[in-house]
């Protein structure tokens, strides 16, 4: 008989809820990343869209004394942030300020001018990280 442990592997099969904290598939080097879920949304469309900040990141453009540590919203899907192997570290937690950045994305989501990420969470570090060192 398969367990759910043996089904889902280490990730942790609960729903997703704001105020939890997860450990996930990192881009090396970033070990002690977290993600915070934000907010659950239901789309009729794409399904459950997950926003989360993710921390203790470590993105530095070339050549430049920004360092970035936090990315403060990201809209996933639950398929890509499953693919990124999350596991519970905290739950409960005081959801940090993210109002702003989500008004803005759904106000371009609900224009058809914004999406959600598809990828998994460390590929997403990694394009923002891409993303400004070709803009410094």
């Amino acid at each position: 008989m398969l367990s759910l442990r043996s089904l889902f592997g280490r990730r942790d099969p609960r729903p997703f809820r704001a105020g939890q904290r997860l450990r996930y598939a990192t881009r090396p080097g970033e070990e002690r990343s977290r993600i915070v879920v934000l907010r659950v949304d239901e789309d009729a469309t794409l399904g459950q869209i997950i926003h989360l900040a993710i921390e203790n990141v470590d993105i530095t453009p070339p050549g430049s004394a920004r360092r970035m540590t936090r990315i403060g919203h990201v809209p996933i899907s639950k398929a890509a942030l499953r693919a990124s192997r999350p596991e519970l570290d905290e739950e409960a937690l005081d959801v940090p300020a993210f109002q702003q950045g989500y008004d803005t994305w759904r106000a371009e989501f609900d224009a058809g001018r914004a999406g959600v990420f598809s990828i998994p969470i460390a590929e997403i570090v990694a394009v923002m990280a891409e993303t400004l060192a070709q803009g410094s």
